[in-house]
This record gives structure tokens, C-alpha cells and sequence, in this order.
């Protein structure tokens, strides 16, 4: 009578243990599409199987008290148990290279846009110090111009020409030159 009463305890909780393994099962079928990992699950699946089978045997062997429930755990059900658990390692050694592949492709992205983001800053930091010169040289350059006309006018030389191209305060400023030649 003990092996029967083990031999049912250990059936209820294996069969609550099936119908979680079966779900979890279902749900990875759904989310692996990798053929290569498909193909292991598929392997998982047969060798979970034969596991099962073998429980069935040995529990049923168990419940009928035929034979010694050791031998027959060490002798079946083990060497099942341990084939199962070896194909479901292979799957999650598949599982763990692809996430390293896909961790690696996310780096290296990272990387390319940290590269790209650091060339496109030294190029807007280089964009604007041009632009800066340029107005710089927009500005300083007329009013060093002004300037001159200015002293040549202050030491009382009229007899220049002054152009005024531009209509800006520097602009104002040579018509005003110009307007002081008389």
C-alpha cells in the first residue's frame, strides 16, 4: 500500500506540473519563430513525450506495487528525466545566443549612433562658427571702412567717393559721411 500511496501523491502533483509545462509549451511554440530553435522545441516536445510515457509506466508499475519504485525510478523515469532536461538546455542555449547576437546588434547601433550624433554635433558646432565669422566679417568690415572715410574726412580730405551699398545703420552711416563732403 506505500508505493500506491506515494505513487498517487506524486501523480496528482505530476499531472499539475503537466498542465503548466503544457502552457508554457504553447506560449513558446506561439513566440519562437527561429527554425533553428523551432526545430529544438520539437525535440523538447518528443523527449518531454517519451518522459511522460515512461512516468506513466513507472507510475503505474508503482500503483500496482509489481515491482521495486527505486530501481524502476533509477532505470526509466531517471535516464527520461535527465534526455528531457538536455533538450530543454539545448533550447535555452539557443534561446541565450540569440539574445547575445540581438544584445551585440543593439550596441553596435548604439555605438553607430553615437558616432553619428557626435559627427553631426561637430558639424552643426562647425556650421555655426562659419556662420559666425561670416557675419562677423559683415559687419567689421564696413564699419572699418566708415571708420577710414571718417579720419580722411576728420584730417579734411572731401575729394572721396563714398559708396553706399547698404541699407543697415552701416549703411546710414556712410550717407552720412557722404552728406559731410558737401
Amino acid at each position: 500500500g506505500n508505493q500506491a500511496d506515494v505513487a498517487g501523491y506524486l501523480t496528482q502533483r505530476m499531472g499539475d506540473t503537466t498542465a503548466l509545462i503544457n502552457k508554457l509549451q504553447k506560449g513558446l511554440e506561439a513566440d519562437i519563430s527561429n527554425p533553428e530553435q523551432k526545430a529544438q522545441l520539437q525535440k523538447v516536445g518528443a523527449a518531454r513525450k517519451f518522459y511522460i510515457d515512461t512516468r506513466k509506466s513507472v507510475m503505474d508499475q508503482m500503483k500496482a506495487a509489481a515491482t521495486d519504485s527505486l530501481a524502476l525510478v533509477d532505470s526509466q523515469l531517471a535516464p527520461s528525466a535527465e534526455a528531457y532536461l538536455k533538450s530543454v538546455e539545448g533550447l535555452v542555449q539557443l534561446i541565450d545566443a540569440e539574445s547575445e547576437a540581438f544584445a551585440t546588434s543593439l550596441q553596435a547601433g548604439a555605438r553607430q549612433a553615437a558616432w553619428t550624433l557626435g559627427a553631426l554635433a561637430g558639424a552643426a558646432v562647425l556650421m555655426g562658427l562659419i556662420v559666425a565669422w561670416r557675419i562677423s566679417r559683415s559687419v567689421t568690415a564696413p564699419v572699418a571702412r566708415a571708420g577710414a572715410i571718417a579720419q580722411q574726412i576728420a584730417q579734411g580730405d572731401l575729394s572721396q567717393t563714398i559708396l553706399v551699398d547698404r541699407h543697415d545703420e552701416v549703411g546710414a552711416l556712410l550717407q552720412e559721411l557722404s552728406s559731410m563732403q558737401g
